[in-house]
């Protein structure tokens, strides 16, 4: 099934004195700014866009637009039109922003083989055209979040530079490290693991940073931070419920402590979870053998 009909896409230059009025229109629109004309700008609604190249601008169906006349450079872009098919598609790609500054070249290099495609007209144009601007749309969604760094891999290297060093570490440690791993979310103190221990706080602290190079707090806090980073995987799953699962303290401190180990924020990791929920919705759709028993018809 065509999800999404091309109804044009042209290079276009404005020189100077050349504008487009405000007006509206039935059709989805995009503007890829070719040229570096930062002094102008494009107006969409009542928010003006400078025209910064490799700006992608988007506007969506029924909304004001217009571009003044230009003052100084000549501007040049290339303008799609298009219209969206699918209703679940049509969804999502309601939901995105109205502009984006385009730093994955795959999408720059896309349009022009969409526009090449648009060319052609053969008897599969619309089918291929279709599929490139699903994939331009996927390329979207990842450059809206690409700032969103999950640091997952520098846990992995944490939990194998502490599997390596329990491999060498005396019983103590592993003790330790074993009373941790299974209350990491219960009430914890150094006088609680003295007392669970039979050790004297003093010596453990000492004995641990000795044998894994941590402090017990900064292992403890490391433990927990695994954990929150499978429990933020539902997206559902609230920052202050996972906080109070985790018995931390307060939510500003887990949120603190994440950033520690994760360098972003719980809520900048919960983002970067939804990113791949919408980019699976986007690929691959309504699934039409999905259902829910309470819900009939």
């Amino acid at each position: 099934m065509i999800k999404i009909l091309l109804n044009w896409i042209m290079f276009l230059e404005y020189k100077k004195k050349w504008g487009f009025k405000e007006h509206s229109h039935n059709y989805y629109q995009m503007f890829l700014i070719l040229s570096d004309s930062e002094d102008e700008y494009i107006k969409i609604q009542d928010q003006k866009f400078s025209l910064k190249k490799n700006r992608l601008l988007f506007i969506k169906k029924n909304i004001l637009h217009e571009m003044p006349p230009i003052k100084n450079k000549v501007v040049n872009f290339i303008d799609v039109k298009f219209t969206i098919l699918d209703k679940d598609f049509k969804k999502k790609i309601e939901k995105l922003p109205e502009s984006l500054d385009i730093k994955n070249e795959k999408m720059i290099d896309l349009l022009y083989e969409i526009k090449k495609n648009w060319r052609n007209d053969n008897e599969y144009s619309k089918e291929i055209i279709s599929l490139e601007m699903q994939l331009f749309f996927m390329f979207f969604l990842e450059e809206i979040y690409e700032d969103i760094k999950v640091e997952e891999g520098e846990l992995k290297k944490l939990k194998r530079y502490i599997y390596k060093k329990s491999l060498t570490a005396d019983d103590v440690t592993l003790k330790v490290l074993d009373y941790i791993e299974k209350n990491y979310n219960k009430e914890f103190s150094l006088n609680i693991l003295e007392s669970e221990l039979h050790y004297s706080k003093e010596y453990l602290c000492r004995n641990f940073k000795k044998n894994i190079g941590w402090t017990i707090i900064y292992f403890l806090n490391y433990v927990k931070i695994l954990e929150a980073t499978k429990l933020l995987k539902n997206v559902d799953n609230s920052i202050e419920n996972i906080s109070e699962t985790l018995n931390f303290s307060s939510s500003q401190y887990f949120s603190k402590i994440f950033k520690m180990f994760m360098g972003i924020s719980p809520n900048e990791f919960k983002k970067s979870q939804r990113k791949e929920s919408l980019q699976d919705q986007l690929e691959y759709g309504k699934f039409d053998y999905r259902y829910n028993k309470d819900l009939k018809g």
